[in-house]
């Protein structure tokens, strides 16, 4: 779930871009553009509600956020958030590092299947980790850098599915973090998504670890440890 979440982050950044560089596009085309380049990276279908772009304000407000599951698995997103907003320093923003003073995520859902020896998210994560190495990325002479002052995700949920009827689901404990890239002039998309995933790997351990999904796991599915070893191998 590593390189998958590595994406997503990626994907999160391009808001953030185009509200910087593209402020005078309109919603519709913002909204538009993530989806296609969403898709595009997870090989799969990524929706987005609505984009709300403001001009004075310096905002992006992304709504309804999903990432359908891969071929094989249920109808269900594999993950899903109500919002996304991003409020720029137009004043500190440069063509080499975007700074960001709030970057917040809210209500995110994760919705774990396993089937047979596989699972929805390590199906994402392979075709992340394709569609993002060697020759497909194009990051140009110089990579953007990002500074975010403040990084928020709030409470969340995962959920665990096995096949049938049978769910169990544990919260995902809110998560927050200062002055990213602030000491070093910035961090890369790929270097922000693995301080994001570190931390988020602790949370989602711990939720796990809370006795929720051990008790609905049989042996043969294995124990907690497997599972969070999957999660964010």
């Amino acid at each position: 779930m590593r390189g998958f979440l590595i994406g997503l982050v990626a994907v999160l950044l391009l808001i953030a871009g185009a509200a910087y560089w593209a402020f005078s596009s309109l919603d519709s085309l913002v909204e538009a553009g993530i989806e296609k380049i969403g898709s595009e990276l997870t090989g799969t279908d990524v929706e987005v509600g609505a984009a709300a772009i403001s001009l004075a304000e310096s905002t992006a407000l992304i709504t309804g956020f999903t990432i359908a599951n891969p071929a094989g698995f249920s109808n269900q997103s594999a993950f899903a958030l109500d919002n996304i907003s991003v409020t720029l320093d137009t004043a500190r923003s440069n063509r080499g590092v975007i700074a960001i003073k709030e970057l917040r995520i809210e209500n995110p859902v994760v919705n774990y299947e396993i089937s047979g020896k596989t699972n929805n998210i390590d199906a994402l994560r392979k075709t992340v980790e394709r569609n993002t190495s060697g020759d497909d990325i194009d990051e140009g002479d110089e990579e953007v850098r990002f500074v975010i002052d403040r990084f928020i995700i709030t409470k969340g949920e995962i959920k665990l599915a096995t096949g049938g009827d049978k769910i169990a689901s544990s919260d995902l404990p809110a998560i927050s973090m200062n002055n990213i890239g602030a000491n070093k002039g910035g961090v890369t998309g790929t270097e922000l998504g693995q301080i994001i995933v570190g931390e988020m790997s602790g949370q989602v351990k711990k939720a796990v670890a809370s006795g929720v999904l051990d008790e609905f796991l049989s042996p043969a599915e294995g124990a907690v440890k497997s599972l969070t070893d999957q999660l964010f191998k």
